[in-house]
């Protein structure tokens, strides 16, 4: 509910403070005095869009505070106040609306500066305005289902059938995503698949690329080095005075030697071991002839294939075999990925079997539900319409619902419609003898706005506590329809708070706070003034309701109408 409205600046206010109470709070002045600038001033401060000029003086910024106190208990403004990650230790909020000198608006929310948007957000679930443009929406279908969702306490199955849809749209989305995806890769699939089949006969090795240019250098010059083997062996071993036996001489003679002179050790040793190694020297020599391959045929064979592979390279654009190798496991990869991917589509669309089989159970029992109820909101709509000065209005709700649900294989996720299946259609005349039509088809402005009334006095007890504003409700009422308009007002206060402009002196006389507006010209310039009534003022007021002019007779009737209505608000 709203506590406290604070405006400096604002179109014909200087400064102002206004504390509202629980339950019904009445606005009331002569015509033109400023009743409805606390209207725009509320709506301002939370999100409607800035329209024109509002300073009382230009020179100076405007600032309008709304504080409301908060249920803890209301999920949906609780929910949003967590995404804000607001600070509400106090139970309160505080919406704050700056206007400069140039006319730029700046909103803050409990001190925090927020877009205009998210004000919003807050304004849907905080109050709810019933003035001629915001009675318009009643002509909504979707507005009207909101009406028997609220009615029947069918809000949560329905947003639990939205949230299932919602699912199956996203798992439609993520389908539709893999077959995109699997229709492109089949495209690539066949190239890969050859591209594959052409790597594997190749048998590509790590490193053999290396390994072939490598052979080809030895193959190349095969001749020059079995040649010099050849002589390196004869040199050192096969040859008359060999290097070796000369050696070996050598050594049998310094070995014959027996001396404790270090050099002589070192030189035998030295020279034992020297000849150690031209006997392996002669050996490996003698070997290296039989371990080449001295046939042309080989080394056209490795060329083949060294060429075949740097022409895989070129084909590949990629320079190693290494590089080529892991191409080969990716696309190896995506091929038998592709083939995962068909059976994670499969399970996918078996997912989505059972989940439109959910979406279709839930929106069926939405759809029973309301049928269940429409006729017994159609019938309390009517009581209260004929309530108000409308004694031969008819009201029916009728519901279109499909002749045959969707099926389980249903290709579109467009044959499930938000909210259900069901098209919500108001019919109402206010005639005898008169066929009902569409509501929009058989209503006149005045007609609307207590059809409205009507629909929130029976949606009083179902709906989240809010404010309610109400907009001169009573164009063109008077009489017995106003006592009944206060009445219902006033019940609809022991579940909402409620803020009513009225000429009417019979509601005027119901509020529990009667604030009073009007104009004081005594200085340079106009401004409005508001002043809460009490006691004798409030008489007065209300006497001024009456007659218009001062008179025993009216405020004798005024003082009735408040002790009436004080007994009244007081269940007696």
């Amino acid at each position: 509910m709203i506590k406290k409205l604070v405006l400096s600046n604002f179109i014909l206010i200087d400064e102002l403070e206004i504390d509202f109470h629980e339950g019904f709070n009445v606005i009331t002045g002569e015509t033109g005095a400023g009743k409805s600038i606390l209207m725009g001033a509320i709506d301002l401060v939370l999100g409607s869009k800035l329209k024109g000029q509002v300073a009382y003086n230009q020179q100076k910024p405007v600032y309008i505070q709304a504080d409301f106190s908060i249920d803890k208990d209301y999920i949906e403004l609780m929910q949003l106040i967590d995404e804000l990650e607001l600070d509400i230790s106090e139970d309160e909020l505080f919406f704050i609306k700056k206007i400069n000198t140039q006319g730029k608006a700046t909103s803050y929310l409990n001190g925090i500066r927020v877009t205009n948007s998210t004000v919003s957000k807050f304004r849907e679930l905080l109050i709810d305005f019933h003035s001629q443009n915001d009675q318009q929406q009643l002509l909504r279908q979707d507005y009207q289902l909101d009406i028997l969702d609220s009615y029947a306490n069918l809000i949560p199955l329905r947003e639990n059938y939205n949230n299932e849809l919602k699912n199956l749209k996203e798992l439609d989305e993520t389908i539709a995503s893999m077959q995109a995806e699997e229709l492109e890769r089949r495209e690539k699939l066949d190239l890969y698949k050859y591209q594959i089949n052409e790597l594997e006969s190749f048998g590509l090795r790590e490193g053999e690329d290396s390994e072939l240019e490598s052979e080809i250098e030895l193959l190349s010059h095969a001749e020059d080095i079995i040649r010099y083997s050849r002589e390196l062996y004869s040199e050192l071993y096969e040859v008359d005075n060999s290097i070796y036996d000369r050696l070996q001489t050598i050594s049998g003679g310094l070995n014959g030697f027996r001396s404790d002179n270090a050099q002589l050790v070192n030189l035998q040793k030295t020279l034992n071991e020297a000849l150690i190694v031209l006997e392996e020297l002669a050996t490996a020599s003698g070997e290296v002839p039989e371990s080449i391959d001295n046939d042309p045929g080989k080394l056209e064979e490795i060329s083949l294939r060294l060429n075949s592979i740097n022409e895989l390279k070129s084909k590949y654009k990629l320079n190693s075999i290494e590089l080529i190798i892991d191409y080969y496991n990716s696309i190896l990869a995506e091929v038998n990925h592709g083939e995962d991917s068909n059976k994670q589509i499969e399970v996918l669309c078996e997912q989505r079997k059972s989940q439109i089989a959910k979406v279709i159970k839930l929106g069926d029992k939405l759809t029973k539900q309301r049928a269940k109820f429409s006729t017994k909101l159609s019938n309390e709509l009517q009581v209260e319409i004929r309530k108000l000065a409308m004694p031969d209005s008819r009201f029916q709700i009728i519901i279109d619902k499909k002749d045959k649900l969707p099926s389980t294989n249903s290709s579109e996720v467009n044959e499930f419609k938000r909210n259900g299946f069901d098209a919500i259609n108001f019919y109402f005349s206010s005639n005898k003898g008169i066929a009902t039509k569409l509501l929009k088809n058989a209503v006149s402005g005045g007609e609307l706005s207590r059809v409205m009334l009507a629909v929130k006095k029976v949606l009083s007890g179902y709906l989240r506590k809010r404010l309610l504003i109400f907009d001169e409700i009573d164009s063109g009422i008077g009489g017995k329809t106003a006592d009944t308009i206060s009445g219902i007002l006033l019940e609809m206060s022991k579940y909402h708070q409620i803020l009513c402009i009225t000429h009417l002196p019979q509601i005027a006389s119901v509020g529990a706070n009667h604030l009073h507006i009007s104009k004081d010209s005594s200085g340079k310039k106009t401004m409005t003034v508001i002043h809460t009534l009490e006691g004798k003022n409030r008489i007065d007021e209300i006497a001024r309701m009456l007659s218009g002019i001062e008179s025993s007779i009216a405020y004798q009737h005024a003082e009735e109408l408040l002790i009436r209505n004080k007994w009244s608000q007081n269940g007696n």
